[in-house]
Order: C-alpha cells, then sequence, then structure tokens
C-alpha cells in the first residue's frame, strides 16, 4: 500500500521526492495512455516562474446519505481553484491518495455529515482555504446528467471571495440515490478548461460494516475493519477527532486500516480520541490543459 508520512502541523503532509502525486489517476488525459499512473503529476513539476495555471484544481463531490425515516438524499458540490505554491505537497490530500492522513480544518464537514458550514466548504470537498491562492470561474452551469436526462445543474455560488458551484445557495439535498453513468459537462470558456461528457465513479455500497462504530473512541492503535470492495477507485474516509482537531485518512478499501499504514507514529493522536465519521468513496482523476479535476462519489448509512 502507498505511504504518506503527514506530520500534525497543518498543511504539511507529503512534499519531497517520494510524495505520491497522481497516485490515483485514473483516465488521466497527460498520462502514457495504457492505464498506468504517471509517477509524478506535471503540476508538481511547474519550473519558478512558469505558467501557474497547472496548479489549477477542481473537485466534484457528489455524496449520498440514507437514513430510515428520509430514505436516501444527496448532495453535490464544486469548487475551482488556484493552489498555492506550498499546496502541491498536500496532493494526496486532494487527490484522496489511499492510506494517508491530513489534518484538516476542525470545522471542515465529517464524512457523513453535513451540520455547519455546508455552503462554504460544499459538503466534503477538501480544497481547504488554506491551500487556495485564488477561486476560480468554471462558467455559469455545470451540468451533471444521468440515464434519464440531466440530474443536477450547479450554479456558482459566491460568499465573499469564495466561489463553489452548488444545487443552489443553501446546498440542498436531491431525493433519491446517486445514479450510476453520472456524466459531468464543464463548459469551456472560464478560468478553468472544459471538460465534456467526464464519466464520475458509480456510487458503491455504503460501508455499512464498519467497526469500531462512529463516535467510538480510538487511538493511534485502533485497527479498523469493514467489507471491502474491488471497485476502482474506492476509498474508505474516516475522520478522526482529538485534543488538536481532526485528522481524515482515505483508506484502501482491502477491509483493513491502522495509522501505521498512513506512516503515523504514536505521537499522531493527542488526548482522547473519536471515531467521528465514516464514507465509502469512489474517485476518478483526469488531467487536460495543465488542470486537474478530482470527482468523488461518497456513499454512508448512519
Amino acid at each position: 500500500m502507498a505511504v504518506c508520512a503527514c506530520t500534525l502541523a497543518l498543511g504539511a503532509c507529503g512534499g519531497g521526492d517520494d510524495a505520491p502525486a497522481g497516485i490515483i489517476a485514473i483516465g488521466d488525459t497527460d498520462g502514457p495512455g495504457d492505464g498506468s499512473v504517471p509517477a509524478v503529476s506535471e503540476s508538481l513539476e511547474q519550473a519558478p516562474g512558469s505558467d501557474r495555471g497547472s496548479l489549477r484544481y477542481g473537485q466534484v463531490v457528489v455524496s449520498e446519505t440514507y437514513d430510515d425515516q428520509n430514505g436516501a438524499t444527496s448532495r453535490v458540490a464544486a469548487r475551482f481553484v488556484r493552489l498555492t505554491a506550498e499546496a502541491a505537497a498536500r496532493t494526496p490530500l486532494l487527490e484522496r491518495a489511499a492510506d494517508t492522513c491530513s489534518r484538516v480544518p476542525d470545522d471542515a464537514p465529517v464524512p457523513g455529515h453535513y451540520e455547519g458550514p455546508v455552503t462554504a466548504y460544499g459538503g466534503e470537498l477538501s480544497v481547504f482555504d488554506d491551500l487556495v491562492a485564488e477561486d476560480l470561474d468554471a462558467g455559469q452551469a455545470i451540468v451533471l446528467s444521468g440515464p434519464d436526462g440531466t440530474w443536477s445543474t450547479l450554479l456558482p455560488v459566491t460568499f465573499g471571495a469564495l466561489r463553489v458551484y452548488l444545487q443552489d445557495s443553501a446546498g440542498s439535498r436531491i431525493d433519491g440515490r446517486i445514479p450510476s453513468g453520472l456524466m459531468i459537462d464543464i463548459p469551456d470558456g472560464g478560468d478553468f478548461p472544459g471538460f465534456a461528457a467526464i464519466e464520475l465513479p458509480d456510487p458503491q455500497p455504503a460501508a455499512d460494516s464498519f467497526v469500531p462504530l462512529v463516535d467510538s473512541r480510538v487511538d493511534v492503535g485502533t485497527v479498523y475493519r469493514w467489507a471491502q470492495s474491488n471497485a476502482t477507485g474506492s476509498r474508505a474516509h474516516l475522520s478522526i477527532r482529538d485534543a488538536d482537531g481532526r485528522l481524515d485518512c482515505f483508506a484502501a478499501d482491502d477491509g483493513l486500516f491502522t495509522l501505521a499504514e498512513a506512516g503515523l507514529d504514536e505521537g499522531a493522536l493527542s488526548g482522547a480520541a473519536t471515531l467521528a465519521g465514516v464514507a465509502r468513496e469512489a474517485t476518478r482523476i483526469e488531467r487536460r490543459d495543465g488542470a486537474t479535476l478530482v470527482m468523488t462519489t461518497a456513499t454512508q448509512r448512519p
């Protein structure tokens, strides 16, 4: 399994010659074209003074929750940014690389939970403000279509300098499950290049068998277990809250994970810690014209 040792300082993960950039670059249009993964993303190879457009990142997250009272409901959000130069070291977080952990802002949404700053972060987007040099315009409407036609149209919502794309200004839920075969169309002509008819990963079954349960006490040695999935790009996304805030981890969907697999040691957690949330995700990455688009579907059941 890939390993990225993350320090506990916010914003310090990866970096150096061993950073696993592009580790889940599926269908990479700048890659070798044979299904293999590029060793290093070209966005990290920029010479000083060169075009900063290669630091353009877009994230689209479609998430689904289920409860016995309301059934299945979904949300969708997107954000397009130009990263700071320092943010390049955190591509494992941005690209949801397997078996990595990163410190995230403590008020960032927990996987599968949407109380708090939904409009500010658009659900489970991991393009946090400390990574962003500026928000980018990706056009006036981003369309997600399923087998039955248009499923969601995302419109830009602005909060000061922050620009996110949501179903509406409140990030409202969509009744029902995420459809299989969902495609996204991002218009050309904005600050972010167009991506036409790109297929998002299909939603996977929620990790219902995950143990320990959410809200359980955990420590550095806790072994996390669940029924694995062999779906391409599938991850378990778990969030741990401790005295220092939040640690988010993306585990390969092989049914077993420990913090040691992410290169973390005994000092990784501070004080009493609890498992705050869990979701199963599938991620696909496309690169075009020096820009990276990270597309994720996430499923969670309380």
